[in-house]
């Protein structure tokens, strides 16, 4: 029997979304909860995870990354404290509907385990701008930009200076920190393969899923981690070994310009 959201999350959910709809200027056209609380498979520190549509004018000009960190701050200044630490991801309408198919992105996760919240219709079809191939590539970008985050913060950890205790929800330790950096890396090859994997999963079962389309990268990969007990060089070697990989495909080659 496949597990369903408690009725606690679904509450605090509903009542995010209540504000959240008060904050989105009249644009917000969707609330929907994904990630383990909407699965039913919560640990206790889950963040309870909200993706919200917001619908744009058809003649303002597409929304760039920036334009959504500026909007997800903005609704988030404007919540209350909620019960549960919450992570919001604001997409377009539009982006929505030219990522919905593609592994790797929030945008498929509001279908394939999304438990919707709030809904009104919208007022105009969404515009597509983008290829799915080209969503694809974007993707596998924002993993690799997640992976250098997070190796970025195995730098900060290691300073004297580094303040205690952590902010919640980000890695704790070096070791943590390191591994997390291997996991979206390799997760980035996953993306790019469109073969789909879940945090929950660990780094094992990623290099066993990436080894079906790349058995020479996921042999090197794993090779590279089990023979370090140096968890900050390994990692960053992982990275080093999927851009490389990656480069290989020339039309990634732009979309990897700031990471090499």
């Amino acid at each position: 029997m496949p597990l369903r959201p408690s009725p606690q999350d679904v509450a605090v959910a509903s009542a995010l979304a209540t504000q959240i709809v008060r904050a989105g200027l009249q644009r917000v056209r969707r609330v929907v909860m994904v990630g383990s609380r909407a699965r039913g498979s919560p640990r206790a520190d889950s963040d309870l995870d909200l993706v919200v549509l917001v619908e744009t004018p058809r003649t303002a000009p597409p929304w760039g990354p920036a334009d959504v960190i500026a909007e997800r701050k903005r609704i988030q200044s404007q919540l209350s404290r909620p019960p549960i630490r919450t992570e919001l991801w604001v997409r377009t309408t539009d982006r929505y509907a030219e990522a919905r198919g593609v592994i790797g992105g929030v945008e498929r996760l509001v279908d394939t385990e999304g438990v919707e919240v709030y809904s009104e219709p919208l007022t105009r079809p969404p515009v597509g701008r983008r290829t799915p191939d080209q969503v694809r590539r974007e993707h596998v970008s924002a993993w690799i930009e997640h992976a250098l985050w997070a190796l970025e913060s195995t730098t900060k950890m290691e300073l004297p200076s580094f303040p205690r205790p952590v902010v919640p929800g980000h890695p704790q330790t070096v070791e943590d920190a390191s591994r997390i950096c291997a996991e979206r890396a390799v997760n980035a090859l996953l993306v790019f393969h469109q073969i789909e994997a879940e945090k929950r999963d660990g780094l094992t079962k990623m290099i066993a899923l990436l080894s079906r389309s790349d058995r020479g990268c996921a042999g090197h990969v794993e090779n590279l981690l089990a023979g370090s007990n140096r968890p900050v060089a390994a990692a960053r070697q992982v990275v080093s070994e999927v851009i490389r990989r990656l480069a290989q495909d020339r039309k990634m080659l732009p979309y990897l310009s700031s990471s090499r």
